[in-house]
């Protein structure tokens, strides 16, 4: 059971920060230049996703897949598609989520790409 209920009555003036969740705090970067697995939620927790980023390097063409896979390594979800022009900068694709995606225990956020790629999710456990 998530405690992402709202703890504090709707006012006009408000002050102070807003409680954001009780679980463990997740930011996971990597860099690589084949597919990657991201990070694996931990059994018996929940992983909340409130943002993902995947980057490409400079001057080739690239296209990724942020992947969600379940236990067994099937895909259960996509979560973005971005490429990449032959091009002298860097580009890349970021979402962040209002509310949280909730991914189960066991599930793995997984890259596959055709180039060299970045990845950052951002989340918590609980």
């Amino acid at each position: 059971m998530s405690d992402m209920m709202f703890r504090e009555p709707n006012q006009i003036k408000w002050l102070g920060t807003r409680p954001g969740h009780n679980g463990t705090q997740k930011i996971i970067k990597i860099e690589s230049g084949a597919n990657v697995e991201l990070y694996e939620v931990t059994a018996g927790l929940t992983f909340f996703l409130t943002a993902y980023y995947i980057g490409f390097g400079m001057n080739t063409a690239k296209q990724a897949t942020l992947e969600v896979r379940n236990v067994l390594d099937a895909i259960q979800y996509y979560l973005g598609y971005p490429s990449s022009a032959a091009v002298s900068t860097g580009s890349g694709i970021f979402m962040s989520f209002y509310f949280p995606l909730e991914i189960p225990a066991g599930y793995d956020f997984y890259i596959t790409t055709t180039g060299q790629v970045r990845g950052f999710i951002a989340g918590w456990e609980e």
